[in-house]
């Protein structure tokens, strides 16, 4: 199939802003599961709430010790992003509300007191010992994103949206990953960007690039973004992963995609 017609429609898609909302967990945590339980944990309430230099991933009673070193490095990542302030040292938060043991968290990260800055629901991942965080959302996710890292309905939810937008029942045997996902990825990252230009274009050998990508139908997952490109983690189905420059110039009032650089 062409995908030219979808790669330039998309590309011609303004940019949502997006705002952070407001964490809605509870300070006060649910009981913990004894181990034997541990195979699916729903904690009660909001979760299990974990507040940076509070150790309480030591709460999440059941699941792997590599589980609670995670939480712990997320929480230092959330720190760093909020700027390493002495005075927001016990802001960052991690609220895990669902374990499941072949290897799936659902959780909600964000800032409370002394800093707010609101938050969102993610998944963790775990691959072998390595866990990762994966599909951060404040919204409904895409059925596809969610069929291609295996998210079982008890993680991902009972609902997920449809490439056409439709809210839809998820099914993760029958949603398969088809090219318009990987398409829809592709273009996401590349209109992620802190300046939002009235069209963007891309050029015939990036293009190329992007249709090499999604016809093997790979995950990408943005790092950071300049006014130059973005870097962005390329995940192949079989696991392997790389990373890319999606880079990119402004000529007048477009942006254009020159170039997709594999990175060291």
């Amino acid at each position: 199939m062409n995908w030219r017609p979808l790669l330039a429609a998309l590309l011609l898609l303004p940019l949502g802003s997006t705002s952070l909302l407001p964490l809605t967990a509870s300070a006060s945590a649910g009981r913990d599961r004894p181990a034997a339980q541990a195979e699916r944990i729903d904690y009660p309430g909001s979760g299990i709430v974990i507040a940076r230099q509070s150790g309480d991933q030591r709460r999440l009673t059941g699941t792997p010790r590599s589980l609670k070193r995670f939480v712990a490095r997320r929480l230092e990542v959330l720190y760093a992003d909020a700027g390493s302030r002495p005075r927001c040292a016990t802001s960052p938060t991690v609220v895990v509300d669902r374990y499941d043991s072949r290897g799936f968290v659902k959780a909600g990260e964000g800032w409370y007191e002394p800093c707010p800055g609101g938050g969102y629901s993610v998944i963790y991942k775990r691959s072998g010992s390595k866990w990762r965080a994966v599909l951060g959302s404040q919204d409904v996710r895409f059925c596809q994103d969610l069929a291609w890292w295996g998210v079982p309905v008890f993680i991902g939810g009972r609902q997920c949206l449809s490439e056409d937008l439709d809210v839809v029942r998820y099914r993760p045997g029958a949603d398969t990953v088809s090219p318009e996902a990987t398409a829809r990825r592709v273009i996401a990252v590349a209109t992620w960007l802190p300046i939002v230009p009235r069209a963007r274009v891309v050029t015939r050998a990036a293009l190329a690039q992007l249709e090499s990508l999604i016809g093997r139908r790979t995950y990408l997952a943005p790092e950071e973004c300049a006014p130059e490109g973005c870097v962005v983690t390329a995940t192949e189905p079989g696991g392997r992963e790389s990373r890319l420059m999606l880079r990119m110039q402004p000529i007048g009032d477009d942006l254009v995609v020159t170039e997709v650089e594999a990175l060291p």
